[in-house]
């Protein structure tokens, strides 16, 4: 009869459960290593959403500014120009320069421009007229930003229908209260608004607020504004009758000055 020894048998489970232990190991090796690379990808694939290959990160941000104002757009800004309905992007800069010595016909230097109005949109490198708005470019490095001033060209039937003139003064058609005088007493006297390239001064009571409009067919949308940035706190609707020359604002009558 052949003699096994009976150790084998037992070298042999202790090896197998050996050998499993360290295949489980390494399976959480592998998958630990797999989460890694993907979480690395990931934070990767978002970091280039936000990154421009030929330049700087892009400001998604927008803004809103008063018409007439001063502000500064960064690459990739979008400003919206008080509630005229406008919106102004800096999509890219060109800053290339003139070699000295040359003749060019270009400095080099540019911003292309973005707009968009009324479902419309217009775009072109040095493009500072579109829908009836003009952009003066204030200052700019032609890299990263620009100091901006956007205005209503003066030209422009399209941008203000309601038969305003560039700047139409009205005054209350009859008296109105001005505050309280001395001894209580009341005083009596006219309420006024200007208009002019889309913001108004209006002089009521015995206190005044300005702000933007726009105007369409005789219908006059304003937004009320406080301080240098004009941030809107209330919103009134008008009428203006072009014919008449009757403007009715929060219920009183006002009639153009010519």
């Amino acid at each position: 009869m052949e003699f096994k020894p009976r150790f084998t048998s037992i070298r042999n489970s202790h090896y197998n459960q050996h050998m499993n232990t360290k295949g489980f190991a390494n399976v959480i090796i592998i998958a630990l290593v797999v989460l890694f690379i993907g979480a690395v990808g990931t934070v990767g694939y978002l970091l280039t959403l936000k990154e421009d290959p030929l330049g700087p990160p892009i400001n998604f941000n927008s803004i809103t500014v008063p018409l007439g104002s001063n502000f500064t757009l960064e690459k990739g800004q979008t400003a919206k120009i008080g509630n005229t309905g406008l919106e102004v992007t800096i999509v890219g800069f060109a800053n290339s320069g003139c070699p000295s010595g040359a003749e060019c016909f270009w400095s080099g230097q540019g911003i292309e421009f973005e707009y968009r109005f009324n479902g419309e949109v217009e775009r072109g490198m040095d493009l500072v007229q579109a829908f009836g708005f003009e952009v003066t470019v204030v200052e700019s490095d032609y890299e990263t930003y620009a100091s901006l001033v956007v205005e209503r060209t003066l030209w422009n039937e399209e941008a203000d229908n309601c038969g305003l003139d560039n700047v139409s003064s009205f005054t209350s058609v009859g008296l109105q209260e001005l505050g309280e005088g001395p001894g209580g007493n009341v005083n009596m006297g006219f309420w006024s608004l200007t208009f002019e390239n889309g913001t108004f001064s209006w002089i009521h009571s015995d206190y005044g607020e300005n702000g933007t409009y726009t105007c369409d067919n005789g219908v006059i949308q304003a937004q009320i504004s406080y301080g240098g940035e004009m941030t809107p706190i209330r919103s009134i609707t008008a009428s203006y009758n072009e014919t008449s020359g009757i403007l009715t604002w929060e219920g009183v009558d006002y009639a153009n000055i010519k």
